[in-house]
């Protein structure tokens, strides 16, 4: 999966922390859902919703990951396409945020500088 994203969110509800990554606010499709919960063990998986296939959501390990000041690359387990890179522009102030929670969603997040 490949995206530039015009649209970044970062939200909490209770013990649900999520990232999106959306062509543009309204998008219904070009968009990826990060989301994990803390309520219940989750042996460190994160659910993964890809607006364009939804043959490819689900929960699944991170391989690697590296978040880099524009972008952001993952590679999960999965089957196929288990490649993701994001594109993205924020001010410094929304990076941090959005930085904080993929910190806290993926454990094994690498910062490049």
């Amino acid at each position: 999966m490949k995206l530039s994203a015009q649209y970044v969110s970062a939200d909490e509800a209770a013990d649900i922390f999520q990232v999106i990554f959306a062509k543009n606010r309204d998008s219904d499709k070009d968009y990826l859902l990060i989301q994990r919960q803390f309520e219940l063990p989750d042996d460190n998986r994160c659910y993964y919703e890809d607006g364009n296939n939804f043959e490819n959501t689900g929960h699944y390990y991170v391989k690697k990951a590296f978040l880099r000041r524009n972008s952001l690359s993952i590679e999960i387990y999965r089957r196929e396409d288990n490649k993701i890179f994001i594109e993205f522009q924020l001010s410094d102030h929304k990076f941090k945020r959005v930085r904080k929670f993929l910190q806290i969603l993926i454990p094994n997040l690498e910062i490049v500088p």
